[in-house]
């Protein structure tokens, strides 16, 4: 049941080791990019096409305080990729200043004027009904695809973008499973390169419905239009939402689907590493501290893990814990 697919392709050190996905590269570009205009329009760099690596480097830290932790990261991650890629002139000393200021545990988590901090993490039923109904209502091109990924997205907590290597499969007892590619198992991130959600208690009217999606996104990934599907029910969200509840500080989107799949599990009783192993997580602790609450929860999850993800992330985990109580 093990699969390989060509849209995973990593890159990889020097050393032959798998690092980032060359989406993950490429994204990683985009915020250097926009990291550059920002610089230079506030004086810190002075050649949009001629960057010195330090000056940039010092753009980023001034501006730490302005991110929280998660996106401080993620900016000092992608620039040290960028500085590397491009062989930058004194790029070992922008890096080392960089390392220098890698604490973030002291900066701020609360909500801010940032985009991050308007996204919700949960999509009640009554918010879904609410969305269909205004897609019903204000036919797009992308409402018809945006109402089936609200009606199936928080029932099996798939990141968007691992639905274009999903696959529905029976077993001999006819039952289906949904095979997925982790998209972040590198660098030790996830439990494994796929993970394995038993829908045996799904209704078989939604693992139809899943099946088929699945099949219309591999298609249109297959003819390179899934970027332009996914920012399409993106943005089709984005509107719905800011049309039927103008002054809310958190909107849904499509990642709160998987926040609200983690909330259910929870609330349904699940424990730390079935949660896990269902998010595709690497730790047991990254659904605790950074997904959907058990108190927003709907108290059933009618999928389950498979029992080899549940042992090979027991495993991982009583690896870190020895490791803790010995250094």
């Amino acid at each position: 049941m093990y699969y390989e697919d060509s849209n995973m392709d990593r890159t990889l050190n020097v050393t032959g080791q798998i690092t980032r996905t060359q989406g993950t590269a490429a994204l990683y570009r985009y915020r250097v990019r926009g990291m550059i205009k920002k610089a230079v329009n506030e004086g810190f760099v002075a050649d949009l096409h001629n960057v010195n690596s330090i000056d940039l480097a010092k753009w980023l830290i001034e501006h730490k305080s302005n991110y929280c932790a998660a996106t401080y990261r993620q900016y000092r991650s992608a620039l040290i990729f960028w500085i590397n890629e491009s062989n930058s002139p004194n790029g070992k000393y922008a890096i080392d200043l960089l390392n220098a200021e890698n604490h973030v545990a002291n900066l701020k988590r609360g909500l801010s004027n940032r985009t991050s901090a308007k996204k919700s993490k949960q999509l009640s039923d009554k918010d879904c009904h609410e969305i269909i109904c205004w897609l019903k209502n204000n036919p797009t091109r992308y409402s018809l695809a945006l109402t089936i990924f609200l009606r199936i997205g928080a029932s099996v907590g798939l990141r968007p973008c691992e639905w274009k290597t999903a696959r529905v499969t029976r077993l001999e007892d006819g039952s289906a499973v949904l095979q997925v590619i982790n998209a972040k198992a590198t660098n030790g991130r996830g439990n494994g390169k796929v993970r394995t959600l038993l829908l045996r208690d799904l209704p078989l009217w939604m693992v139809d419905l899943i099946d088929k999606f699945i099949s219309i996104i591999r298609k249109l990934d297959d003819k390179g239009k899934w970027d332009n599907f996914y920012n399409g029910c993106r943005k089709t969200l984005y509107l719905a939402s800011r049309k039927l509840w103008p002054n809310r500080k958190r909107y849904p989107t499509l990642y709160s689907m998987r926040h609200q799949f983690c909330a259910d599990a929870k609330s349904a009783g699940l424990s730390r590493i079935e949660v896990a192993a269902l998010m595709g997580h690497a730790s047991d602790d990254t659904a605790k501290l950074h997904y959907g609450k058990k108190r927003v929860g709907r108290g059933s999850c009618a999928v389950s893990p498979s029992d080899k993800d549940i042992e090979r992330l027991a495993e991982k985990c009583d690896f870190v814990a020895i490791e803790l109580i010995y250094t």
